[in-house]
């Protein structure tokens, strides 16, 4: 248990990356097989009143003042460090980028632009970059199923491959820039990304429950100390509840409850999951447990406790 997140930045011990080539190793490596490209599509979204673009997206579809505005102001203004990726200009040219992001998305609106800039200047043939936009929903659909198998918890995820199969993805946000992060993806190197807790565990919720489960404690004991923070395991929890994956879900709560035992989120997040499993005598336990403890910040979950009705005996 603690209380505090982890830095922002860290480098891999030795322990750290001989764990993460194990694990690598332990995975079969499989090529990245996307549903055939559609055209991209624009709806508006009635809960913003704002336009959003859907499907693979094309630097053409983002020529509209809604899109333009970000993408045009966000290249312009950027100074890719061209230098730190130069040596490696051939291996970049030979790569392939998948871009899952929301154009509703302020990290997507900061990187993707950033990234453009980045391939343009090493000379990266625009055919080589994908970019898939997904819905503003916490299991981030997209709308031909683009999303399905990738891992995408957070967005954007930049996915790196070398003939059809991933050699590392950026997520959400670089570790140290997109620049020197890309270098050491395709150079070859160990590059340990943002969410790396997360990415350690994908590959089993994939699997289904009882791989999550057997997987999970050992992750934990290892890797638990390099969450991000409080929000990392609860975020990809509530996607899994959204996706009706209840008991993936519930293991992820469960280990982020040993991690962060002082934060209200995690009794609010497990009781939304009992909630949505229909258990809201387990849901009004956990939240009467949270405001036991008397923890900073608690107050919304008596509001939640009141919204529930009673267990008898309770």
């Amino acid at each position: 248990m603690r209380n505090v997140s982890a830095p922002l930045h860290f480098l891999p011990s030795l322990a750290m990356l001989t764990a993460l080539l194990a694990i690598a190793l332990a995975q079969p490596v499989v090529s990245q097989v996307l549903p055939a490209a559609k055209p991209a599509i624009e709806i508006l979204e009635p809960s913003t009143g704002a336009n959003i673009l859907l499907g693979t997206v094309t630097r053409a579809d983002m020529q509209k003042a809604s899109y333009c505005d970000w993408l045009e102001g966000g290249y312009h203004t950027y100074t890719p460090e061209a230098d730190v990726l130069r040596p490696y200009a051939a291996q970049l040219k030979r790569t392939q980028f998948t871009v899952y992001m929301g154009t509703w998305c302020g990290d997507s609106r900061r990187e993707l632009p950033r990234l453009l800039r980045i391939l343009d200047e090493l000379g990266v043939p625009e055919k080589n970059v994908q970019i898939i936009a997904l819905q503003r929903t916490p299991t981030k659909q997209g709308i031909n199923g683009e999303e399905q198998n990738q891992h995408i918890h957070h967005v954007p995820a930049i996915v790196a491959l070398k003939d059809g199969k991933e050699i590392g993805r950026i997520t959400e946000r670089p570790v140290v820039t997109l620049e020197r992060d890309l270098a050491q993806i395709v150079s070859g190197g160990y590059y340990v990304p943002f969410y790396y807790v997360s990415e350690l565990i994908g590959p089993y919720v994939d699997q289904g429950a009882s791989a999550l489960a057997a997987a999970l404690p050992g992750i934990m004991e290892k890797h638990g100390d390099k969450l991000r923070s409080v929000y990392e395991l609860a975020t990809y929890a509530r996607m899994l509840r959204e996706a009706k994956k209840y008991d993936e879900a519930l293991l992820l709560l469960t280990a982020n409850k040993q991690e962060y035992d002082s934060e209200p989120i995690v009794y609010e997040a497990l009781a939304n999951l009992y909630i949505a499993r229909q258990e809201n005598d387990k849901a009004y336990a956990c939240l009467l447990e949270g405001l036991q403890k008397n923890l900073t910040g608690a107050e919304h979950l008596r509001q939640r406790l009141a919204e529930l009705t009673k267990p008898a005996g309770k």
